[in-house]
């Protein structure tokens, strides 16, 4: 059982990050697939959901009797990528190094067998 908080109120087992990323999971996300992803009850789902919208991190829409929540842009998170690699350092369009359009798929073969 979830212990109460200094209002005695029952406190969350789950952060924000646990609801938005369970709103990742199915973006955009029915409020009963949060509350299964979650394993609490789709009213729990539905007012933590609520209170992040209020905050401006998901936004809802309802579609007959199902509101449907989708992550704030602010929210989506690039996976697996890392920030230090020089690739983030080179101009649009170009590269970090002079090719020959050629030996395209060496330049790509050696970049894979060197990672």
């Amino acid at each position: 059982m979830a212990e109460r908080d200094e209002r005695g109120r029952y406190a969350s087992d789950h952060t924000d990050a646990d609801v938005l990323d369970a709103v990742r999971e199915n973006d955009p996300a029915g409020t009963s697939e949060v509350a299964d992803h979650l394993g609490v009850a789709r009213q729990s789902a539905d007012q933590r959901l609520r209170k992040l919208a209020e905050a401006g991190r998901v936004h809802r829409k309802k579609i007959g009797a199902v509101a449907v929540w989708w992550l704030d842009d602010d929210e989506r998170t690039m996976t697996g990528v890392d920030s230090d690699d020089r690739f983030w350092d080179t101009k649009p369009g170009s590269s970090a190094e002079p090719t020959d359009a050629t030996r395209t798929d060496e330049y790509l073969a050696d970049a894979l067998a060197n990672e």
